[in-house]
């Protein structure tokens, strides 16, 4: 396996790196690091925004060996130069995860999991509480300290709080539609309001040379869409979504059209009206588009399966789903595509 490095685009941020998992199961090793990673970015996006637009890489660096002790974590996090360290190991059906925070040299989690029974959630759950906790904890003490002393001038005014895209009134007047954002203020105190679809307004009196970080209290409005397959592409609102591990997404309220894009299957559009804090669970059933195959019937007639499913007999014209992977008759699995004649729309 090669190291999931993952690190936000503008220095100023935290950083982290997720090493990859010592175990033999190469299968489980990926489940367990897409779990992780799936948690750590989107608390990353959502908590540590830095008021210029990320971007994620991946790179990928050689090791001989991979991290399953404090010490080489460690190691490995400062060269590296990221915030949080993240490794575990997997073996017998039992995981142990660390995640370490490098900055204070103290642990944010040190959990095992029983993984017999393949529930690879509490792993995905448990690091995004860990995370938001130590996050709520050393923000102001460190990131935001870190943060706010390389932003520029001092008539520059940057406004950033949890949860992102937060509109902000300053004396009355509105001065930013979503943050993280900079405003341009004169030296001496304010009065802001922080406000957000589906959260409790907050309300701040501040001098220019102080820095704060207000978080919302509230129930976001959201999407989730249960069992979508991989290759669909969500569209809202005109815009393209970049899908997360549990394909949960926060919206505002009001009406939503939503748009399910994908070249295995028939788009469709679905037109939603949601509440303030409404939690709308989607199970939508896209209709597959389908390509012919014929095979020939041969010496006898035979039973044909596609993905498992039974379809009919050789020697007949078949309409199977067009993404499908498996070809199966007399006994054996077939290349789907030696026997395609064309798609149909």
């Amino acid at each position: 396996m090669v190291l999931l490095l993952s690190l936000l685009s503008n220095s100023q941020a935290a950083s982290y790196a997720i090493l990859p998992i010592d175990t033999d199961n190469h299968a489980v090793g990926v489940v367990i690091e897409n779990q992780l990673r799936g948690a750590v970015s989107e608390d990353l996006q959502n908590r540590l925004l830095t008021g210029k637009e990320l971007s994620y890489q991946r790179n990928l660096i050689d090791m001989t060996a991979v991290c399953s002790k404090r010490s080489c974590a460690q190691e490995m996090g400062v060269k590296l130069g990221v915030d949080f360290i993240i490794y575990g190991e997997y073996s017998n059906d039992w995981f142990a995860l660390q995640i370490l925070d490098l900055d204070s040299e103290t642990r944010v989690l040190s959990r095992k999991y029983n993984l017999e029974t393949k529930r690879f959630d509490r792993i995905y759950t448990d690091t995004r509480e860990a995370l938001n906790k130590t996050l709520d904890q050393d923000f102001e003490t460190h990131y935001a300290n870190r943060y706010y002393q390389s932003f520029g001038k001092q008539s520059d005014y940057l406004f950033s709080a949890y949860p992102e895209g937060v509109s902000v009134w300053v004396d009355g007047q509105r001065v930013c539609e979503s943050t993280p954002c900079s405003v341009s203020l004169e030296s001496g105190t304010h009065s802001a309001l922080f406000k957000k679809a589906g959260y409790q307004a907050e309300h701040w009196v501040f001098h220019t040379s102080q820095k704060f970080f207000p978080r919302l209290d509230g129930v976001p409005t959201t999407v989730e869409l249960v069992d979508l397959d991989s290759s669909v592409e969500i569209w809202m609102g005109g815009s393209k979504i970049k899908r997360n591990a549990i394909d949960k997404y926060e919206v505002e309220p009001g009406s939503l059209s939503l748009s399910l894009l994908s070249s295995c299957y028939y788009n469709q559009t679905v037109a939603l009206s949601l509440e303030v804090r409404e939690q709308r669970k989607l199970s939508l059933d896209l209709k597959p588009l389908k390509q012919l195959i014929f095979i020939p019937k041969g010496e006898k007639r035979e039973q044909v399966f596609v993905d498992g499913k039974f379809v009919g007999y050789t020697g007949e014209k078949l309409y199977v789903p067009r993404c499908a992977q498996s070809l199966h008759f007399g006994g054996i699995y077939h290349p789907i595509g030696a026997f395609q004649q064309n798609p149909v729309q």
